[in-house]
């Protein structure tokens, strides 16, 4: 193939997808930033906890490739590995490091610090330290009534296109025999204590550099979590007009359904809960 074609192909997948090679079109014209630390940053949460938000944020910074959920989607990965954590999973660890070593490469070899705040990559956290140096998380935890909440009225374990790549309980939980018959309610609040408690037990047992941010410390612009936040990623300060301007935004906000009151729950969902 020559050099006119690739081009071809280039433009039209600007113009059709926004991007080239799995980065955003925006960041083919940034250029180069000034970081030389190769720091790798993964946001580990539920999903629906501001994650595009956070991604958006980063992505005013000159050092930062900020990016919500390049491709390749993990979504069925993400999956793969919790239900397969105590197997043998090195063609796994494999696979991951195909999927993000290009874009980590050229986040290095442009000097930005490379930022990943999709929940796809919450359970493949082990593979990706196993794979990749210099690596630090950012725990985002949300209100699990808001997570639960946005999760049943986007359909969650409900016909969601990305159903096929949601954790449900593994063989042996405590969960697994009663799944089937258990209300939305219920797997969703199940799906934010399980995805939460997996993060705390990986940040424990891998001694992982991290900060744990609260999502509504996020949406309220609250300037000691922000500045705490920039310091851990490494980046300069983020005018804080421009921080304002995207909150106000309310960038993937959840804009369908009205709210079920906790009174609303069943005494069995309220137990789970």
């Amino acid at each position: 193939m020559n050099f006119f074609s690739i081009n071809l192909i280039r433009r039209f997948l600007i113009r059709r997808y926004g991007f080239v090679d799995g980065i955003p079109f925006e960041y083919w014209k940034k250029g180069f930033g000034n970081d030389d630390s190769g720091k790798k940053i993964f946001c580990l949460s539920t999903g629906r906890a501001g994650t595009a938000t956070l991604a958006n944020i980063f992505s005013c910074s000159k050092n930062v490739l900020s990016l919500h959920e390049p491709v390749p989607n993990l979504h069925k990965l993400n999956r793969l590995s919790y239900i397969s954590e105590a197997k043998d999973n090195g063609i796994l660890s494999e696979v991951v490091f195909i999927a993000r070593n290009d874009l980590i490469r050229y986040a290095k070899n442009r000097k930005f610090i490379y930022l990943e705040t999709s929940p796809q990559v919450t359970f493949l956290a082990n593979h990706l330290n196993d794979k990749f140096e210099n690596c630090y998380y950012i725990h985002l935890i949300r209100n699990p009534f808001d997570v639960i909440y946005s999760g049943l009225k986007r359909k969650w374990y409900d016909g969601h296109s990305n159903d096929y790549g949601r954790i449900t309980p593994a063989k042996g939980s405590p969960f697994f025999l009663d799944w089937t018959s258990m209300s939305l309610i219920e797997k969703n609040i199940w799906l934010w204590a399980e995805t939460n408690n997996w993060i705390e037990l990986f940040i424990n047992r891998s001694k992982v550099k991290f900060i744990r941010i609260k999502s509504e410390d996020i949406f309220c612009n609250n300037q000691e979590v922000v500045c705490d936040l920039i310091k851990f990623i490494g980046c300069e300060i983020i005018d804080n007009s421009i921080i304002e301007n995207i909150l106000n935004n309310k960038i993937n906000q959840q804009k369908t359904g009205e709210k079920i009151s906790f009174r609303e729950w069943s005494k069995k969902e309220k137990k789970t809960f």
